[in-house]
């Protein structure tokens, strides 16, 4: 049976994260196995949503600089591929802008988002010694998404955030949370098809005030990206 490389190295990811868990176990670091509750991402409660994305932080973990740009790759291709159907939604669901501007600005994200190119390392050595600047990720990052450009703003701030190296959760605008959770839905695939982990992408499927402060105030969320106004913040 012939496997093509990119499948190849899919499975080895796989075998190589779940190898590295075992021996984290029985070094006495716990990594949980529950099955998640979400449906590729999309939770009905915000701590489940948080805790997925914390999971999948712990495998993330073992992943290189390369593996961040092959699961970032397949968002930049989801942002391609569902351009024209995640901007017909916004516009349905939002009332606001036009859709041929929305295509340009998806095509415009996943060709620009910033990406694992502004992490490269630097060394300074001399009389006083070696310094090393190494950039390492947060962890868990929260985000509110805004109702204008919705799903383009989301694809951004995904891109950018997983080349960092952290999981993401979302409380999305409430005009466009149909589109929100399927954006995440699409990414989810797209990068678990890749060999990576499952969640590294979370979203609560009906976002309100009280599961934005749930968010906001989980020890698990250690970085916040709010995009919008102040009505963003209230969710009005």
């Amino acid at each position: 049976m012939n496997i093509a490389d990119d499948q190849l190295q899919a499975i080895v990811h796989q075998v190589v994260t779940k190898v590295l868990a075992n021996e984290n176990i029985s070094q006495g670091i716990k990594i949980n196995s529950v099955a998640p509750k979400g449906d590729w991402g999309v939770f009905d409660d915000m701590n489940d949503a948080i805790a997925a994305a914390d999971q999948a932080f712990r495998e993330y973990e073992y992943f290189g600089l390369q593996d961040r740009k092959r699961f970032t790759d397949a968002v930049r291709q989801v942002t391609l591929d569902f351009k024209e159907e995640f901007s017909k939604m916004a516009v349905e669901q939002t009332t606001m802008g036009r859709v041929p501007h929305k295509i340009a600005k998806h095509t415009n994200v996943a060709k620009h988002a910033s990406g694992i190119e502004f992490l490269k390392p630097q060394s300074w050595s001399g009389m006083n010694g070696l310094a090393i600047e190494d950039y390492a990720p947060w962890g868990v990052i929260g985000n509110i998404s805004p109702s204008t450009h919705p799903s383009a703003t989301m694809l951004e701030n995904i891109i950018s955030q997983l080349s960092g190296g952290n999981t993401i959760v979302f409380n999305p605008h409430p005009a466009c949370k149909r589109l929100n959770a399927y954006v995440i839905q699409r990414c989810n695939q797209y990068i678990t098809k890749q060999g990576g982990p499952l969640n590294l992408v979370t979203c609560i499927a009906e976002p309100t005030l009280e599961t934005a402060q749930i968010m906001f105030g989980h020890p698990k969320t250690q970085l916040l990206s709010v995009t919008g106004d102040q009505a963003s913040l209230k969710l009005r």
